[in-house]
């Protein structure tokens, strides 16, 4: 009797253990890489979120100096996955966004910085695709 309990508890370890495996593998976020460049190159590129441009303007991320690949998590739908930490909670009516900011090398004369702002979803409002790649042309105000 013993070894019927056992062999029972064995076939259900080998049934579940495959399903845990393939239900927490489909839990995975999904991952995009985005390819920075500049005109010229060697722009520093930063990152920074918020409920919106004007409150995005805190604490930022420095990603690289372009040229450079940066991979990030995604949305099932292809949007950027924005991390509310820290951001307040404003309305579900406000697109929040991801603010990139491409700064001229420190010794570069007559160049511009500029920014690329991606918007995330709302209530009753589409968020921005992530792309491919992001360029910026410091050369032009």
């Amino acid at each position: 009797m013993n070894k019927t309990i056992i062999l029972k508890a064995r076939m259900k370890i080998k049934f579940l253990l495959p399903l845990v495996a393939i239900i927490f593998a489909g839990c995975a976020a999904p991952m995009k890489t985005i390819n920075f460049d500049s005109q010229p190159q060697g722009a520093h590129v930063f990152m920074t979120t918020g409920i919106n441009e004007d409150s995005a303007k805190g604490a930022r991320d420095y990603l690289g100096t372009t040229p450079f690949q940066w991979t990030t998590e995604t949305e099932g739908d292809g949007t950027f996955k924005i991390q509310s930490a820290g951001i307040p909670f404003y309305s579900s009516f406000v697109q929040s966004v991801v603010v990139f900011t491409a700064e001229p090398p420190n010794d570069a004369t007559n160049l511009y910085t500029k920014k690329e702002v991606y918007h995330g979803n709302a209530q009753f409002q589409h968020a921005d695709k992530v792309p491919q790649g992001i360029f910026f042309d410091l050369t032009k105000p």
